[in-house]
């Protein structure tokens, strides 16, 4: 039994309040479905699952594209694959929303 390969992207800092988490997974046999989960330490929120797609289409395989929302600091994305409740593949990227600059401010 192997869990479904699994390959993601997203960038590594950005100053919005959300990223874009693109990416695929294949399994020889079937990919049941895709969820994503994101937690930040610093915000004291905890893990939530922010992301579910039912594969419907292709069972070998699922494309997808969600928008994760982020908190100030350091966020943890964790994206799973599953083949069934026993076998799935796990990835995990850290995204940081960095502070924007204020519009306003002047340098000194």
């Amino acid at each position: 039994v192997t869990p479904p390969i699994l390959a993601v992207s997203a960038p590594t800092t950005v100053n919005s309040a959300s990223v874009t988490v693109k990416g695929e997974a294949k399994d020889d046999k079937q990919v049941r479905d895709v969820f994503i989960s994101v937690w930040n330490r610093d915000a004291k929120m905890p893990a939530r699952k922010v992301f579910y797609l039912r594969n419907e289409a292709d069972p070998k395989k699922v494309s997808f594209s969600a928008e994760v929302p982020l908190w100030p600091g350091s966020n943890l994305i964790q994206i799973f694959a599953r083949e069934t409740n026993e076998v799935q593949s796990l990835q995990t990227l850290v995204v940081r929303r960095a502070e924007a600059p204020m519009a306003n401010a002047r340098p000194r």
